[in-house]
């Protein structure tokens, strides 16, 4: 995450990434950004170990240096006595006190660069609740630019969490920092290792964090699409209601030969709004009547038919031509039968 707005405009970069615009974020944050638009900047960091046995190897590491000015190493830094930064660590190690053992070495090198990224993810992450929460609410378009970066960065912090679980599953990599199977691990290793997995578990809260700002978009956006609804209907509802009757008396007095003759004046135009504007609400009465109708009327009607069509099927035609009620079977349970 960047607060520069030149960094967009970077064309030399190779590999060129895209650069995620944050303005509409920077705008409801507590504190003005001071430093131009905001931004993410996709990086990535790859590190890898190579060689013929745990004497002689090789270590490669790249990184995406453009956009951390205080990423190149000076001549200043440079030193055979005192500390000389290790630049695959990040400068936190001490290039002048090696680790020999590349297995030890590739983790140490992990552990500086997963925190890296585990406080690259911890800024966005942080940046955005302050973000979702500087306001009471925001408009549905910002809601929509939030969920449409989630949908960006989600992906990508899980699969990162998902590398380390894998990493530590049972058949996973992590077998191959034992000498054997009956063997533990070192415990410069394995003390190495659970800090890593500490790192990795605030990563797994940082994924939970933006699932959970993901919901509460969701909801507000939802929210905020039905107060909109709302709204829009009951600006309808008042066009229809008064602003069309007036408009239609104004329509019809404005006719130079009217098919109804009616007298024009300030009396005739206030009573054939106040008509037409009883006969859009008796209308509206009406039809949401039907459409909002209790249940009890509709329990009272179905009632209603059965009663007619039980007294329907007692009534029996005589010969003459009348009807009777015809007598139904009842049950003599009270009798006895021998």
């Amino acid at each position: 995450m960047r607060t520069d707005a030149n960094y967009a405009k970077r064309t030399n970069i190779k590999p060129r990434r895209n650069w995620i615009n944050l303005s509409f974020v920077s705008k409801v944050l507590p504190e003005a950004i001071e430093a131009g638009d905001l931004g993410l900047y996709p990086a990535q960091i790859s590190f890898t170990i190579c060689g013929t046995s745990v004497k002689q190897y090789v270590a490669y590491g790249f990184e995406d240096a453009e956009f951390d000015a205080d990423r190149e190493f000076g001549e200043d830094e440079f030193s055979l006595n005192d500390m000389h930064p290790d630049q695959m660590t990040k400068g936190k190690e001490n290039a002048n006190c090696p680790v020999w053992n590349p297995r030890q070495y590739f983790l140490v090198t992990l552990k500086h660069r997963i925190r890296q990224v585990r406080e690259e993810w911890e800024q966005v992450v942080v940046t955005l609740q302050d973000a979702l929460s500087g306001r009471k609410s925001h408009s549905l378009r910002w809601y929509h630019r939030m969920l449409d970066l989630l949908h960006i960065l989600l992906p990508v912090l899980d699969d990162t969490v998902g590398i380390w679980r894998n990493f530590i599953a049972d058949n996973g990599d992590i077998g191959y920092f034992s000498n054997s199977a009956a063997e533990p691990c070192d415990p410069y290793v394995r003390n190495t290792l659970h800090i890593i997995h500490q790192e990795f578990g605030l990563l797994e809260r940082l994924n939970q964090d933006l699932l959970r700002i993901q919901t509460r978009c969701e909801k507000e956006q939802t929210s905020t699409g039905a107060r909109t609804m709302e709204q829009s209907n009951y600006s309808t509802m008042l066009m229809l209601q008064y602003i069309g009757p007036l408009s239609l008396v104004m329509s019809f007095f404005t006719i130079d030969e009217p098919f109804v003759e009616v007298e024009r004046s300030l009396a005739s135009f206030v009573g054939f709004n106040l008509l037409l504007i009883l006969l859009v609400r008796l209308v509206r009465f009406v039809v949401e009547g039907q459409m909002y109708r209790p249940q009890w009327c509709d329990t009272i009607a179905i009632r209603a038919e059965r009663l007619w069509q039980d007294d329907r099927d007692i009534i029996k035609k005589t010969v003459a031509g009348g009807a009777v009620l015809q007598r139904r079977p009842t049950h003599e349970w009270h009798k006895k039968t021998d």
